[in-house]
């Protein structure tokens, strides 16, 4: 009876320590549930555009993230699913021999489909694209990302010109799954001498924000899928006929060196002729 006072001091010592290892606990629990929520659900496609523009050519990368079920739906649409069983796909039961055959169909086709469904003008000329490379992964759902490349100043046939003064006008039109809802982000980027001036979009695909394309009014949609910008062309430095002539073929290791000689002959030959000249002018006064 004489520990009882001390019953109410213990608890209040302990207690802060038993809560929060109940708040831990709570939070290692819900831990896999909030991270797989940053998956998408059930009929939604999350989609990429991303431009970058060189002076030697314009890459374009399309990506494309969509859960399992989806892809049944997508491999019904296109036609794709003849020798697959969408009902597994959709189900999530599918093998994973079943799962590889059918995401490599999907993206053969989308690898063949796509570049018809963008519509790029540079200068107002359109441009065409040309396959390049394309990469797979998964997180919390599967990714694919199209590489495509143009080399836009062969196309535009010698219309180019360097300078502040010559902005070139670019556009992309994505008309890609237009009856897919989901989320459709765009980025268009300068690199190098390629300096941009005007754009309605991030540099930086993965910058931009993320928002439902059923959240938004036709108007928003239509900008959210469309790249509006212009850029200009950095001329490069003039160099000297000194820099020039440094910089040709004809300026071996052997022909610098000479050539360094020859001037430490010319200086000292001037200082060896101003000398002379010092001493007569002295020996002429006394």
């Amino acid at each position: 009876m004489s520990n009882s006072p001390l019953l109410p001091q213990r608890l209040a010592s302990v207690l802060p320590r038993v809560v929060a290892s109940l708040l831990l606990c709570l939070s290692l629990v819900a831990l896999p549930q909030s991270v797989s929520a940053h998956g998408l659900p059930d009929g939604l496609v999350e989609r990429g555009v991303q431009v970058i523009m060189r002076p030697e050519g314009m890459e374009l990368s399309y990506r494309i993230g969509l859960n399992d079920p989806t892809l049944a739906g997508e491999l019904e649409r296109l036609q794709l699913g003849e020798d697959l069983d969408l009902a597994t796909i959709a189900e999530d039961k599918a093998t994973p021999e079943t799962m590889q055959q059918a995401w490599k169909a999907y993206q053969e086709r989308l690898e063949e489909i796509i570049p018809g469904q963008l519509t790029v003008t540079i200068q107002g000329e359109p441009i065409q694209l040309k396959w390049v490379r394309t990469s797979a992964g998964r997180d919390h759902h599967a990714r694919l990302k199209i590489y495509y490349q143009a080399d836009w100043k062969n196309e535009l046939a010698g219309q180019v010109y360097e300078g502040k003064e010559f902005t070139i006008p670019f556009t992309l039109k994505d008309d890609s799954f237009r009856d897919a809802p989901g989320y459709h982000r765009i980025a268009f980027k300068g690199i190098g001498d390629i300096m941009v001036t005007e754009s309605n979009t991030k540099p930086i695909v993965l910058r931009t924000p993320r928002i439902l394309e059923s959240e938004l009014t036709e108007e928003e949609r239509e900008e959210a899928r469309n790249i509006v910008a212009k850029f200009y062309l950095e001329p490069e430095p003039v160099e000297s006929w000194w820099q020039q002539f440094a910089a040709s073929k004809y300026m071996s290791h052997g022909s610098v060196l000479l050539l360094l000689v020859g001037m430490a002959w010319v200086v000292m030959a001037g200082i060896s002729h101003k000398k002379q000249q010092e001493g007569s002018s002295d020996t002429s006064e006394t």
